[in-house]
């Protein structure tokens, strides 16, 4: 059995950046992650200002240029052949297999041991430590000595559907908001480099929205919110190019690699965290996102717990634990606010369409949601 201070599971970007500032601040940590890095994630591969302004505020500002991230200057926003064209300084887009891919390395360099292609769960929880097991998945020889991990706290970062407690007694699964829409993702190849694809492009259609980005190798993101009934009789391709029809925007054959969908997006956990665990990031709760806001939650997300598990780690008492949920829980109702209001927008047709046309006449109405989308979230 290895013992640890931190056992963080899930190695995205609340994971990944959790896991690298406990490093840095004495305690041994171990992240685990159930896939091979890099992997593909879907993503609408876009990085706002607070993102932003998290990286540089754990000295990682140069790692998205240095990465070859994309500067987006202005969204296009369109549906039924009206768009309107609005501000977005201050944005880049990069691809979440190559930031998730740097993430674990900074947190290497800080001395983080970095476990890929391992599915782990609790499997008990003790007056002095959590004890996790890999299940299924897990046989690669490199996992041999990995049988039993011990930690004192346990960071679940797990993501959409993910979950490490959800078969201990009293772990339920997450709520599903009515009518929550499915991510689809896909890189496409781009043969016709045009000048407006370092643009964000956001289309809305009846069956839902489609995101688009060129990012860091010259390929072109597709990340997609959609009505799941509209895929029981169809396929992702044909939905997404139905909703872009009349942009001009061309998807030319399949993407390299087949759609990769996620379970449903807006959700909250079913029932409160066991003792000695934290949820963070996706695993915490999600609402659907419409402009790359869900990065700057989920770094904002790893600072804002390290405090938590530096006290925890010091004396656990059972009272941090329901103080990091009701933070937690109060902040993302402020903070996720205005996507709420956007996610419920969109699903309204005749409200898009007269929004556009107002939009393009006088984009500076959209200064409210761009200025949310960019507000650097107050941080421990």
């Amino acid at each position: 059995m290895s013992r640890w201070d931190v056992a963080v599971v899930g190695a995205g970007p609340a994971g990944s950046l959790a896991a690298r500032e406990l490093a840095r601040r004495g305690a041994s940590v171990i992240l685990l992650e159930r896939e091979r890095i890099p992997r593909r994630k879907v993503c609408g591969g876009c990085l706002g200002p607070a993102a932003l302004s998290t990286l540089a505020r754990v000295g990682l500002q140069d790692l998205p240029m240095r990465l070859g991230a994309v500067p987006l200057s202005r969204m296009q926003l369109s549906t039924g052949g009206r768009s309107a064209t609005l501000p977005l300084g201050g944005s880049v887009a990069l691809s979440r297999s190559v930031l998730d891919e740097a993430l674990t390395h900074a947190a290497s360099a800080a001395g983080v041991t970095v476990v890929d292609g391992i599915r782990v769960r609790v499997r008990s929880i003790a007056s002095d430590g959590v004890h996790l097991e890999p299940f299924a998945g897990a046989s690669s020889p490199r996992h041999e000595k990995l049988d039993e991990i011990e930690a004192s706290i346990v960071l679940d970062a797990s993501g959409l559907g993910g979950s490490v407690t959800g078969h201990l007694p009293g772990q339920e699964s997450a709520c599903i908001a009515l009518a929550s829409r499915i991510g689809l993702g896909a890189g496409f190849l781009d043969p016709e480099p045009r000048a407006d694809v370092e643009d964000l492009h956001m289309v809305v259609g009846s069956a839902g929205y489609v995101g688009i980005v060129r990012v860091e190798d010259g390929s072109l993101n597709v990340a997609a919110a959609l009505n799941p009934e509209r895929l029981r009789n169809s396929n992702p391709g044909k939905e997404i190019r139905t909703i872009l029809d009349g942009t001009g925007i061309r998807l030319d054959g399949e993407p390299p690699h087949e759609w990769k969908g996620t379970p449903p997006l807006t959700r909250t956990p079913g029932s409160p965290s066991p003792d000695r665990v934290f949820r963070i990031g996706d695993a915490a709760g999600y609402v659907e996102p419409f402009t790359g806001e869900g990065m700057g939650w989920a770094f904002a997300d790893a600072l804002r717990v390290v405090p938590y598990v530096e006290q925890a780690l010091k004396q656990w008492d059972p009272e941090l634990g329901n103080s990091w949920e009701r933070h937690q829980r109060d902040w993302t109702r402020s903070a996720t606010r205005m996507c709420r209001a956007v996610a419920w927008g969109v699903r309204r047709p005749r409200l898009v369409h007269s929004t556009i046309s107002l939009l393009r006449h006088a984009p500076r109405l959209a200064s409210p949601f761009i200025n949310h989308s960019a507000r650097v979230p107050s941080l421990p």
